[in-house]
């Protein structure tokens, strides 16, 4: 984007958001946590992403990545409250990724996505998707998404740009994936609990994010929702904010409980 300036898009949207531990944590620690997480990342030459569903990939860190990203010097867009680490190449992956979800990466009008009724095995080999494996009527339905997606765009539907995952345990969801996908993954993706591929296109973050659960549920700390979780059949309704008046609404300020993961940071 050209130009100079700086975007915040604010996650923090409700009371209920705004007043929780997540969003109450100083902005200049979470920047300096931040550091120390691209530092690890740094160190890493090879990373491996699993779940208890099949999902078992691998690849290699670039040497480019490794390095200290450059001060910014234009437009800069930044998020409150953090909750990821910048994105980290996909190009060597290998292994499968299983599909509950294909959410619209809000770049282009290409559908807000779909949770599957069961899940599709992508089979990747150095970045690409190469097969998909599930129910016909499910594995069409994500070969339909992707392409769409890819011939809108004029990418290629099957690659794999990068990955990030969740930074923050205090990051939680009050909007459910049944209910409003888009919301949820906003939110949802800030847990370390969820990671998400970008696909359809080589540049980040794609045209389409891949969430994927690493850990489905826990008794303790906040949550966030998906719809396996007994625990989210009840799911509370966001609050306007007192600050606007309004509920949240856009993409920058999204999300509540989903129908299978806990939600909200008392649960």
């Amino acid at each position: 984007m050209p130009g100079n300036g700086l975007v915040v898009h604010n996650y923090a949207g409700t009371d209920e958001i705004m007043d929780s531990p997540w969003s109450r944590v100083p902005y200049g620690l979470w920047e300096r946590l931040s550091g120390v997480i691209a530092r690890e990342l740094a160190a890493a030459r090879e990373w491996r992403i699993t779940d208890a569903r099949g999902t078992d990939v691998r690849g290699t860190v670039p040497e480019a990545e490794r390095a200290a990203p450059a001060p910014g010097d234009g437009f800069t867009v930044s998020t409150f409250p953090i909750g990821t680490h910048r994105p980290t190449s996909a190009a060597t992956t290998n292994g499968t990724i299983v599909l509950e979800w294909l959410v619209s990466s809000s770049n282009h009008d290409v559908g807000t996505g779909f949770r599957l009724d069961s899940p599709v095995t992508a089979h990747v080999k150095d970045g690409r998707i190469v097969d998909l494996d599930g129910a016909p009527a499910n594995v069409a339905r994500v070969r339909k998404q992707l392409e769409e997606a890819g011939r809108i765009t004029n990418q290629d539907p099957y690659v794999l740009s990068s990955w990030h995952a969740g930074t923050n345990p205090q990051a939680f969801t009050a909007w459910q994936d049944v209910t409003d996908l888009s919301r949820w993954q906003t939110l949802a993706h800030n847990n370390p609990r969820m990671v998400h591929f970008h696909v359809v296109g080589e540049e980040t973050p794609g045209e389409i994010s891949l969430p994927i659960v690493t850990q489905r549920s826990r008794s303790t700390g906040p949550c966030f929702g998906s719809a396996d979780d007994s625990r989210c059949s009840t799911a509370r309704p966001s609050k306007p904010n007192s600050r606007t008046g309004r509920r949240a609404s856009s993409p920058s300020t999204s999300i509540q409980p989903s129908a299978s993961e806990p939600h909200g940071p008392d649960c």
